[in-house]
């Protein structure tokens, strides 16, 4: 009985160490992809780094990368939520072409939008790294 007890002892020792090997390989694997990511992040945070977005990206009303971009009846691409707020507090016409307007008469421009993903994933490396990192972590 005392031999068993000694075994069982000794076994719950062995799968105690290997327990903690495991541990310490994960905390080093975690490390390094850890500063893999943080270099990867300086890098792309260098201001030398040339990026410019394509105009036909940008919304008009507030210069940023549309998010779901309309077209309205007189052909002007804008995001949804810049219009719908221009029409709410400025008035039911068109920002550009003064055109009266409703956001009933837009249409979703998914030409725009397919581009605007494929340059996203193109030159984003942050979009990259962030599906990197959703996948394998």
């Amino acid at each position: 009985m005392h031999k068993d007890i000694h075994d069982k002892e000794t076994n719950d020792n062995d799968n105690d160490e290997n327990d903690n090997e495991r541990i310490i390989s994960i905390h080093h694997e975690f490390d390094s992809k850890l500063a893999w990511f943080e270099d990867i992040l300086i890098k792309s945070n260098d201001p030398s780094m040339k990026r410019e977005v394509p105009e036909f990206f940008l919304d008009k009303i507030t210069f940023n990368i549309m998010l779901d971009p309309l077209i309205t009846p007189s052909g002007i691409t804008y995001d949804r939520l810049s219009l719908q707020s221009h029409l709410f507090k400025i008035g039911p016409w068109d920002p550009i072409s003064r055109e009266p307007l409703t956001i009933e008469k837009c249409i979703p421009n998914l030409a725009l939008r397919g581009k605007k993903w494929k340059y996203i994933y193109i030159y984003s490396r942050i979009m990259i790294i962030f599906l990197f990192f959703l996948f394998f972590f």
